[in-house]
């Protein structure tokens, strides 16, 4: 499903029917499995479990080729043992290469979650409609460039990519100073009671 650059085909770019047949057949897998442990996992012990993988899992995403790129890395010290070429030797490496991927990967992701997820404060005071369009164009023009010509910044063009670079930065700020602020000092209002004062008639 990824293109490699010695693979003529990739279905990523531009997305073939396999990455969509995939697609729906991972989310029918994951829909299947879902209402047959529904009753199960409503326990309280399965939610606290659920809970507490859920909310690393950006973080797995984001560090999880970085703990790869770290192990190949290491492992161009001793290509022949850890790099091999195709056959009976890179199979039987294959368990060994992935627990170290995972041991890397729990490691990035136990020092790097806790700052992932801090709350930041707003950039800006504006609010409206107006700024969080602008960002959100930004931000679509600029990866749609990076998409179609790379992420490299130095070579032919790069003067274009690192614009869209530094769109990208700007759009997450006009998107950050769009988001709508509420104001704490206001008084919290109830519900308006129509109270009509009660005339005495004359008495009896």
């Amino acid at each position: 499903m990824i293109g490699l650059s010695d693979v003529p085909v990739s279905n990523l770019a531009p997305p073939t029917g396999a990455l969509v047949a995939l697609a729906v057949a991972q989310f029918a897998a994951i829909s299947w499995l879902g209402r047959r442990c529904e009753p199960a996992l409503a326990t309280d012990r399965w939610r606290r479990f659920l809970d507490d993988g859920n909310a690393p899992l950006m973080t797995v995403y984001l560090w999880h080729l970085p703990a790869m790129v770290l192990l190949v890395g290491a492992g161009l010290l001793l290509p022949d043992l850890i790099l091999p070429d195709a056959g009976l030797h890179w199979w039987l490496i294959r368990p060994l290469w992935l627990a170290n991927c995972a041991l890397i990967l729990v490691v990035l992701t136990r020092l790097w979650h806790r700052f992932e997820t801090v709350r930041l404060p707003a950039l800006g005071t504006r609010t409206g409609p107006a700024t969080a369009l602008a960002g959100t164009g930004l931000a679509a023009a600029s990866i749609w460039y990076l998409w179609q010509h790379g992420a490299t910044l130095n070579g032919a063009g790069s003067a274009g990519r690192i614009a869209a670079v530094l769109a990208l930065g700007c759009s997450l700020v006009l998107l950050a100073c769009g988001q709508p602020r509420t104001r704490r000092d206001a008084p919290v209002r109830g519900p308006e009671l129509n109270v009509h004062p009660v005339r005495s008639g004359p008495a009896a």
